[in-house]
């Protein structure tokens, strides 16, 4: 009798267990695309879909949290959870954030405590697999200069026509660089040589000086 209430415990124990919670999923990290000027950093949380997000920027650090819907093509609407944050290389002016949600993402605009060019957005010896560059915004210091004009740059085609309507460049001839000129005096030179031929076979033949 002793054992079976100990079964009739244990069973009822067993049935009245509450059913374990499954534990959220870990967040996934983002991708962090990110560009400069002197002036400011932009950095852009490359998450798609995204549905809601909290966003905080401080002096020297960002904090992301976000969810996004699934994919076009899945069978169900399950949200992703997203969440990252990281130490910026100086520290930024961050009253004068600009937070934009776009298509692929969070972008983030935020002046430069000091205008100057960064290294890197982020102060570490290797670079995370989740940090990439902004090629569509990156711009380079040097490219702040002006690009030197071509040596052709402001020549004028029309010029070069007027030039061959008034007979050539430098008295060579008309048409375009004289060429036209040159043939033109080729023919002449050509029909002076047949009137030549023709005196010298319509003249009669000079006389013999006596000796």
């Amino acid at each position: 009798a002793h054992a079976a209430r100990s079964s009739i415990v244990v069973i009822i124990n067993m049935v009245a267990s509450p059913t374990p919670v499954d534990e959220p999923a870990k967040p996934h990290l983002p991708q962090v695309l990110w560009a400069q000027r002197a002036s400011y950093v932009l950095i852009t949380i490359n998450v798609q879909n995204l549905r809601h997000h909290d966003v905080d920027v401080q002096e020297k650090h960002i904090a992301f949290e976000g969810t996004s819907e699934a994919f076009e093509g899945t069978s169900e609407d399950v949200e992703q959870f997203f969440k990252i944050d990281f130490e910026l290389h100086k520290e930024v002016k961050k009253d004068e954030k600009k937070v934009e949600r776009r298509p692929r993402g969070l972008q983030i605009q935020v002046p430069k405590a000091t205008d100057e060019w960064w290294p890197n957005l982020i102060n570490a010896k290797k670079k995370p697999f989740w940090l990439k560059i902004d090629f569509q915004h990156w711009k380079d210091e040097d490219d702040d200069e002006e690009d030197a004009p071509a040596p052709d740059a402001g020549f004028d085609m029309s010029q070069l026509a007027s030039m061959g309507a008034m007979g050539g460049m430098g008295g060579m001839g008309g048409g375009v660089g004289g060429m036209g000129g040159a043939l033109e005096d080729d023919d002449d030179d050509e029909d002076d040589a047949d009137d030549a031929e023709e005196v010298l076979e319509g003249s009669p033949a000079t006389p013999k000086q006596s000796a």
